[in-house]
């Protein structure tokens, strides 16, 4: 009875050190436990985190400079609360996280693994084509940030924009919105003199945190996507 025991008490132990893995896309969200006793780390595969954008924390959070991975220890009470926030990488990557603090493993590892990542020669490309698209962030001096912001304009204009022609709206009409922590983004469409694309420093004002606007005018219009700081 003691050899199984002992068995079992080892099994148990090589599986509470093991990695928990998971497979998203950038944008894409993702829900783990958090241990309370022992330190949680996450990692990032191939990839750096550079920041973690969220409310008050239980925990107290220490990023690793040398692997660009973060470490967690927990601070809080007994009460135990689910946190949600935002993982941002140095690739300008943003991954949502909901973050469950339990006492029943002595040690957590996250490794998470980005997909749908384009190849290094559609890195470049998209690299080149970003450089003139006219998106623009305010200066603030974090890189993170500045990828934060990037990620959230990247959001709206896939999933609220698409393939929607700015021509069939009327201008300066809010086509779409979308909230992420205190940031808000708004999508809309412009009008262009002789097909002129606007200047995004048009649409900033003092609470503007970042501007895209459209390459492709349809009908003499062109999409803006305006974030604003609440």
């Amino acid at each position: 009875m003691k050899r199984y025991l002992l068995i079992i008490v080892l099994i148990l132990s090589a599986s509470s050190s093991s990695a928990e893995v998971f497979k998203v896309k950038p944008d894409g969200k993702i829900r783990f436990i958090a241990s309370t006793t022992g330190p949680t780390r996450i990692s990032v595969k191939n990839n750096r985190i550079s920041d973690v954008i969220s409310a008050d924390s239980q925990f107290q959070l220490h990023h690793h400079e040398a692997t660009g991975d973060l470490f967690l220890k927990y601070v809080g009470g007994e009460e135990r609360v689910v946190e949600v926030g935002y993982i941002v990488t140095e690739g300008g990557q943003t991954i949502g996280f909901e973050m469950s603090p339990s006492s029943r493993l002595k040690e957590q590892t996250i490794l998470i693994e980005l997909q749908g990542l384009p190849t290094k020669s559609e890195a470049s490309t998209t690299s080149a084509t970003s450089q003139s698209s006219g998106f623009e962030v305010s200066e603030s001096g974090d890189e993170s940030y500045a990828g934060y912001l990037t990620a959230i304009v990247r959001e709206i204009v896939r999933d609220k924009i698409g393939r929607k022609s700015a021509s069939k709206y009327k201008v300066g009409s809010t086509v779409a919105t979308l909230r992420r922590g205190k940031l808000s983004a708004r999508a809309f469409s412009t009008s262009a003199k002789s097909g002129t694309r606007p200047n995004p420093q048009t649409f900033y004002s003092s609470k503007t945190a970042a501007v895209w606007v459209d390459d492709i005018s349809t009908g003499g219009r062109f999409w803006v996507v305006t974030v604003e700081a609440r």
